[in-house]
């Protein structure tokens, strides 16, 4: 009965405020009325599984803890419940509010419900996001950036100069990092952090540009497509360079549309931070100042405060230019990625999820309202006819063209040089591309019908795909807790690794106090040292050889566990 509450009443109940039928009398008001009520007695129900707490984070350990998995199902879905319930509360507040205050228009109350529902619809996706903050299961490069957290600001800029990524994100960690101390919670909030932030801006910016639906479209693009399931909590800078890159492209529809000098500091700030935070984010937002400087020489904007822009942010960037240079530099020289993505992923990346027809139905949908809004331009092309094109119009071209042209740089730069492209590298621009979508379906024919389908495909077909993915996290996380507890080894233990982001990050972050090393199996063990190995498979004969040249054998049998987000197989030498 749980999946009635978490899915199927809050979207039909955002249907009916969606479609304007406030709470007042006939058949919706009792429809409403019922789906509150079942609300109410689902949410009770499972209220008593057992293992449920007050707090967010008991309550989502309890799903660990629940002895089956309908208990398990029953806690999870328990605090979607609530929320579903607070959903119905605060609309059907509204609702009465309406049939009291005479003196307030109707229209006026209906935009305040539809402003409640698509606030607690925001609030709910943000909580499933929320909730798995509290997964202590890392990867190579999650723990590679809670090493740099660690380290004072000079020696971060030192580490990530050498690695290949810019120096704004490190300096949240660092931040985080000092503020919560050694908590996989505290290094996973700063990230969900950043789309609470995402979130807002779109609440206040494209609900008052827009409206209710751009928004309501774009809040389930950004919480529930997969990568952004996986990249809001994931200890990487990938959520914040899409939040700066998104609050650039709205700056730059502000220069657009009104051209104040605000609007212009707030690009460039924005912009700034994204070119801070990731180079593929500095790349997005190039190519919006190649428009800028497109449309000053075409005389649509003011050169001035264009190259103002444009000279500040250069100027602003010197002090990190010298090392990007080092990095591409070094990059072409030793960079470990061998696959390029062709341009045809980079585009099917967008919409990418595990539904097939899904992608390809929002791909078809995002054409297609593209062309329609561009229709008018389109035509006057295609007859070799005078046409100005709108502000507006020319927001919806630099999207596509931010989009285009960062995948295409991508693809030219690893075929040309050397491959640094990965589809993770496109998220930012991705999320643009989401609010363009958002905002292009708010302007078409049948636009709520429109709007409907895409959010009732995420909730009926990606949600559960995303809660399927916090289940497997849930298994993966009880794994490496007992992984760990079935492993300890004294400070002086030697830990050898033949997986290369072990030694790397790995088993520093879950071994701080242990010394470990990558297996090379042409250098001696030390006689007065004790050794562990953590290997990738079972120990070879080749690998057993090498333990008895040195006096050493392995434990008959190995554990075989799981950390940073690999299988592993553990042996105690002996």
């Amino acid at each position: 009965m749980s999946v009635v509450t978490w899915l199927v009443i809050p979207a039909l109940s955002a249907l009916l405020y969606w479609s304007r039928a406030l709470p007042g009398k006939g058949w919706k008001a009792a429809l409403i009325k019922l789906l509150l009520v079942v609300s109410v007695a689902d949410w009770l129900t499972f209220a008593t599984v057992k293992n449920i707490y007050p707090t967010l984070e008991w309550m989502w350990k309890a799903v660990g803890l629940a002895p089956n998995i309908y208990q398990q199902y029953a806690a999870a879905s328990a605090g979607y419940a609530l929320a579903g319930v607070v959903l119905h509360l605060l609309l059907t507040a509204t609702g009465l509010c309406r049939a009291k205050v005479r003196d307030v228009p109707a229209p006026h109350l209906n935009e305040k419900a539809k402003t409640w529902a698509s606030a607690a619809f925001a609030a709910a996706l943000f909580l499933f996001n929320f909730v798995r903050i509290f997964d202590n299961n890392f990867w190579g490069d999650e723990a590679f950036s809670i090493r740099l957290a660690k380290m004072s600001v000079p020696e971060m800029l030192q580490a990530t100069a050498e690695d290949v990524h810019p120096p704004l994100y490190y300096l949240f960690m660092i931040l985080g990092y000092r503020c919560f101390g050694n908590a996989a919670w505290g290094y996973h909030l700063i990230s969900v952090l950043a789309c609470a932030a995402l979130l807002a801006a779109a609440f206040f910016w494209v609900r008052k540009r827009f409206g209710t639906t751009a928004f309501v479209v774009f809040a389930a693009l950004s919480t529930l497509m997969p990568t952004a399931f996986r990249n809001n909590v994931e200890v990487r800078m990938y959520s914040f360079a899409a939040l700066f890159v998104t609050l650039a492209y709205i700056s730059f529809y502000e220069i657009l549309n009104f051209g104040k000098k605000s609007a212009y500091a707030a690009f460039t700030v924005f912009s700034l931070c994204a070119a801070y935070t990731h180079y593929y984010a500095l790349i997005s937002v190039g190519f919006l100042y190649l428009v800028l400087l497109w449309l000053a020489w075409r005389k649509r904007l003011t050169v001035r405060p264009v190259l103002i822009a444009c000279g500040a942010t250069v100027v602003a960037y010197l002090p990190w230019l010298f090392m990007f240079i080092q990095t591409m530099k070094r990059t072409a020289e030793s960079f470990w990625i061998a696959y390029v993505p062709s341009f045809g992923d980079g585009l099917n990346s967008v919409f990418e999820q595990q539904s097939a027809w899904l992608n390809t139905l929002f791909q078809a949908m995002l054409i297609a309202a593209l062309l329609w809004s561009l229709r008018g331009n389109i035509q006057a092309w295609l007859m070799k006819t005078p046409c100005s094109w709108s502000d507006l119009a020319v927001w919806f071209v630099a999207g596509m063209l931010m989009l285009a042209g960062t995948i295409l740089t991508g693809v030219a730069v690893s075929t040309l040089v050397r491959p640094v492209f990965l589809l993770r590298y496109l998220y930012p621009v991705c999320v643009t591309s989401w609010l363009l979508f958002a905002v292009l379906l708010s302007r078409v024919p049948l636009r709520r019908a429109a709007s409907l389908l895409v959010v009732l495909s995420l909730l009926l077909v990606q949600l559960p795909a995303d809660l399927r993915t916090y289940r497997a996290d849930l298994e993966e996380e009880t794994l490496r807790e007992y992984t760990l507890q079935q492993n300890q080894f004294d400070s002086d233990t030697v830990l050898l690794t033949d997986i290369s982001h072990f030694s790397w990050t790995i088993l520093s972050y879950y071994y701080p106090e242990n010394e470990n090393k990558a297996l090379n199996m042409d250098e001696s063990l030390e006689p007065q040292r004790q050794y562990a190995l953590f290997l990738s498979a079972p120990l070879t004969e080749e690998q057993s050889e090498w333990l008895a040249e040195q006096g050493r054998a392995a434990a008959p049998a190995p554990f075989e566990g799981l950390l940073g987000t690999s299988t592993v197989y553990i042996y105690k030498v002996q």
